[in-house]
């Protein structure tokens, strides 16, 4: 601090009275110039104050703890990579089991079909065999063309020809018609054509009677009954015999 002013009886004796109050004026203008400079350096020390140097250590600090962006390395790509194929592998041989159940399960409610299909034919074959009477199945052609589908055992016993010899030769219950009789092989075609699949079912229904030449007993009068199914096919009739 500036040493105050000492009073002029203090002052050197030697100095004249003039010089000694030109002294004192200059000693006091020093003391009030360093008194604003004392408080400019107070001004400065409390600016750098220990809660401005905390402030700026905790921002530095919160600085530091912000977690910098981890670069991937080639290494963990690929470890991420074989990671994400596993899993699809995995997903893929999930998926993979279920459908192999899956088609077991269609495989085995497909034989268990067939095989109660199997028996209802071999009931349904049994009760036509159990018969007195031909009963036939018979596919025809919009050409005139026709095949034997399925013929009961009683084949045998109004014609005298065994079912197996119907249906190896489609043409076996044309060639034994009596002659005078054959132009009914046309009437019975024609009628087939003829029929409608939305028809009512009488008008699908027609009867014929013809002279046939029993392989054991001779000729005899057949009377016969056609009635039309469901086409299988466009231009192709199920009939029944």
């Amino acid at each position: 601090m500036a040493e105050s002013p000492k009073p002029k009886s203090q002052l050197n004796p030697a100095l004249p009275v003039e010089q000694a109050d030109n002294l004192e004026r200059a000693n006091r203008a020093t003391s009030e110039k360093a008194i604003p400079e004392s408080i400019s350096a107070e001004n400065l020390l409390a600016e750098a104050s220990p809660l401005g140097f905390q402030d700026s250590a905790t921002a530095a600090s919160s600085a530091s703890v912000s977690p910098a962006p981890a670069a991937t390395s080639p290494a963990n790509a690929e470890l991420d990579a074989e990671l994400k194929g596993e899993l699809a592998n995995a997903a893929l041989r999930s998926r993979l089991a279920e459908l192999e159940d899956q088609l077991r399960q269609c495989q085995t409610e497909l034989h268990q079909s067939r095989a109660q299909q199997q028996r209802s034919e071999s009931q349904f074959q049994g009760l036509l065999d159990g018969v007195d009477a031909a009963i036939a199945q018979i596919q025809v052609w919009a050409d005139g063309r026709w095949d034997y589908l399925f013929c009961s055992a009683g084949y045998e016993l109004v014609f005298g020809y065994s079912a197996r010899e119907f249906l190896a030769e489609p043409g076996c219950w044309l060639n034994q018609v009596h002659e005078d009789d054959r132009a009914i092989a046309q009437t019975i075609l024609s009628s087939i054509l003829a029929f409608h699949p939305d028809a009512p079912a009488d008008q699908r229904t027609f009867a014929v009677e013809y002279r046939f030449f029993h392989k054991t007993t001779g000729w005899r009068w057949i009377s016969t009954r056609f009635h039309q199914q469901t086409p299988i096919v466009q231009d192709t009739w199920l009939v029944n015999v």
